[in-house]
């Protein structure tokens, strides 16, 4: 089965093939799977009208964008984590600012950020017992990637000292975000201040 059903698209895609136009998507959510665009659906509905581009890893995820967002946003599957396909993306809708929900670490998407200078913003983010417990030069890759982030609102507190320990420039107040005043729909608000000046 070709991806489980994601098809041709599915791989072009994630080695950073796109061929319909581009069209500018400043606002960038990346969302891998089912549950993770659920939890980002009131952030991109407040986002859409500054243009929006929402990457998945799973035909599930892909599917459930499209049934929601229909033609309002840009979907596409995300690429794979290499410096070249990462970089097709970031060049053919050049977004502004970016939302990692939940996943794993993606150390050459946010270094490629870095280096277009789209700040990256993880929300609800965790780090696995696998990537914590990492080998020695694992970590200082990781730590090197995590460095890049702007900011990250952490699942709970126990992730957010583990984003700590891994040497994300947390702040106080960024753990448990559904439960501070400082939410990620300020992260919105500062990413749609820095799509105001860039389109």
């Amino acid at each position: 089965m070709v991806a489980r059903s994601g098809g041709r698209l599915y791989f072009r895609e994630r080695f950073g093939l796109y061929l319909v136009g581009s069209r500018p998507a400043p606002v960038w959510f990346h969302a891998a799977s089912v549950g993770e665009i659920r939890l980002a659906m009131p952030l991109i509905n407040s986002a859409i009208r500054h243009g929006v581009l929402i990457t998945c890893n799973t035909p599930d995820a892909y599917r459930l964008a499209v049934q929601k967002w229909g033609d309002s946003v840009t979907i596409h599957y995300c690429p794979l984590d290499y410096a070249w396909s990462v970089r097709q993306l970031l060049r053919h809708y050049q977004p502004a600012v970016s939302f990692i929900i939940e996943t794993e670490l993606w150390p050459e998407l946010y270094f490629q950020c870095a280096k277009h200078s789209i700040p990256v913003h993880i929300i609800n983010g965790r780090i696995s017992n696998r990537t914590y417990q990492a080998n020695f030069l694992l970590r200082v890759f990781y730590r090197r990637a995590l460095q890049t982030v702007t900011k990250v609102w952490a699942r709970n507190s126990e992730d957010r000292q583990r984003f700590l320990d891994m040497g994300c420039p947390l702040r106080q107040g960024d753990s448990g975000w559904q439960h501070q005043n400082d939410t990620p729909n300020d992260a919105c608000d500062t990413g749609a201040s820095v799509v105001r000046h860039r389109i």
